[in-house]
């Protein structure tokens, strides 16, 4: 079993410097691969290898415009070879299975979420305190962490406010003592009510209006300020990343980024905290929909609350909580008619629309949630 741990890291000045350097290097490297390996593949046909890429590397830092890449850790830029030719491998196995062209790896850009691997086997714990590679001892938020297994998989990140370590344990597989199991629970996932158990439990969405209001205020304010820098570099034909951010704009920025972090939070939490309940049920199964969440994110009048909802983070929890607890997760079909049908006596109603909330049966006069009926006929798919 493998445990993955994020843990906020308190880095000094010069540790920040050494790590953002580290995000930009492994980018540069992460779009070299790009190039290299598409070059590779219209000349020959074939596709470079990660230990062909850091044959390369090493010729490539030998370079006296490209000797900055040596103040980084060599151990790391390898790391990143083994992503980029892995990612590529996944997209050709999607080509094979679907004759899909999406999914083609794309180049990281500076706005991009930024990350950089790290080395596992020189990472050592000392209390609240942690060595890196190339960056010294740095100060953790958590002292007591269970580190008995073998370490993987290790990455710095920095989120826009505060920097992260991240990596993965693994474990001895234990055997888990036998539980008497419950009834089946199916899941309807909704906007008004977020879960729907067919065992008649409701969970609601937290409300964040507070922290959305003031989203919409500091983007507007970001706005105003952005506006005539986009303006002057229309006028002068000047790149925008050029320009100068100023100390009340970059304030501005680090705030909102803020109040975002708090609101994923928040709705994260939320759902941790339902998954959590759900798995202390130990049912038999989970049923769970298979949501086409980007066709519903099409509607724009619902798009946002769809957003917020968090769909998708609720099926990826239950898919991990489920396997590391011995439950049965189901997908069910996209088109099985849950909510359409009677969950007393199995007639279709094809005229329900999405206003009707309440659920009346034509044939036998059942009158029910709609929400609670839909969870119903969830609960019975084996």
């Amino acid at each position: 079993m493998i445990r993955g741990y994020r843990i906020k890291i308190f880095p000094k000045e010069e540790q920040k410097k050494m790590i953002h350097k580290s995000f930009g290097c492994t980018r540069f490297i992460y779009n070299w691969c790009i190039d290299r390996i598409s070059e590779n593949y219209n000349e020959t046909k074939k596709t470079l290898i990660s230990i062909e890429l850091q044959k390369e590397i090493v010729i490539l830092k030998k370079q006296v415009e490209y000797s900055w890449l040596n103040e980084v850790s060599a151990n790391m830029l390898k790391q990143v070879t083994i992503d980029c030719s892995n990612a590529y491998k996944r997209w050709f196995k999607l080509i094979k299975q679907n004759n899909n062209i999406k999914g083609k790896p794309r180049y990281k850009s500076r706005k991009s979420k930024q990350n950089c691997p790290t080395r596992t086997d020189r990472m050592t714990f000392n209390g609240r305190y942690v060595h890196l590679e190339k960056i010294g001892v740095v100060k953790l938020s958590k002292v007591k962490i269970a580190l008995d297994g073998k370490l993987m998989n290790a990455r710095l990140s920095f989120d826009g406010l505060d920097y992260w370590l991240s990596f993965g344990v693994e474990y001895k597989d234990v055997q888990l003592e036998e539980k008497p199991k419950t009834e089946p629970i199916g899941i309807d996932l909704g906007l008004k009510t977020l879960v729907y158990c067919s065992n008649g439990n409701t969970y609601e969405k937290p409300h964040t209006k507070i922290i959305d209001k003031k989203i919409k205020h500091l983007q507007r304010r970001i706005s105003k300020i952005y506006q005539p820098m986009i303006d002057y570099c229309k006028e002068t034909r000047t790149k925008f990343s050029t320009l100068k951010k100023s100390n009340n704009l970059i304030k501005l920025e680090k705030e909102l980024r803020k109040y975002q972090i708090r609101k994923t939070n928040i709705l994260d939490s939320n759902i941790h905290r339902i998954t959590s309940d759900l798995i202390k049920i130990n049912p038999e199964r989970i049923v769970i929909e298979d949501l086409n969440i980007k066709g519903m994110m099409s509607n724009h009048k619902l798009a946002r609350s769809i957003q917020s909802s968090k769909f998708y983070e609720v099926r990826k929890q239950l898919v991990y909580k489920c396997k590391n607890n011995n439950i049965k997760l189901i997908v069910a079909d996209r088109f099985y008619p849950s909510s359409k049908t009677c969950s007393s006596c199995g007639k279709i109603k094809d005229d329900l629309k999405l206003k009707d909330r309440v659920y009346r049966c034509p044939q036998c006069g059942t009158i029910i949630d709609r929400d609670l009926n839909a969870a119903i006929n969830l609960s019975r798919i084996s």
